[in-house]
């Protein structure tokens, strides 16, 4: 099957499955997972491969997108030191440990 395809037909399942969540009152991204699981069990159906980099391109930035416009300000702020703190420590915990492993 041809990438674009591919990805063309992943995004309307996608759409499709939120409209869907929105519709019975569930959360999005729980039905989105639900309809991975069936559609990877289901036969018949070629195997998906889509690169890492495809994946990150097209599908990680809408979801944090929409994860980052639904968040309240009010709760950013109340937790900013955790965040900053998590945020800057695991930066410097992955830098230390890909300068330790290589």
């Amino acid at each position: 099957m041809n990438p674009v395809e591919l990805v063309i037909g992943l995004i309307l399942a996608a759409a499709l499955l939120a409209t869907v969540a929105r519709k019975i009152g569930i959360p999005y991204l729980v039905l989105l997972v639900l309809g991975g699981l069936v559609l990877g069990f289901l036969p018949g159906l070629p195997p998906v491969q889509i690169a890492p980099e495809v994946a990150f391109l097209v599908f990680i930035p809408p979801l944090v997108y929409i994860a980052a416009a639904r968040v309240a300000l009010h709760d950013f702020r109340s937790n900013l030191r955790p965040i900053l703190s998590l945020a800057v420590g695991l930066v410097l915990a992955s830098l230390v440990m890909a300068g330790v492993t290589t």
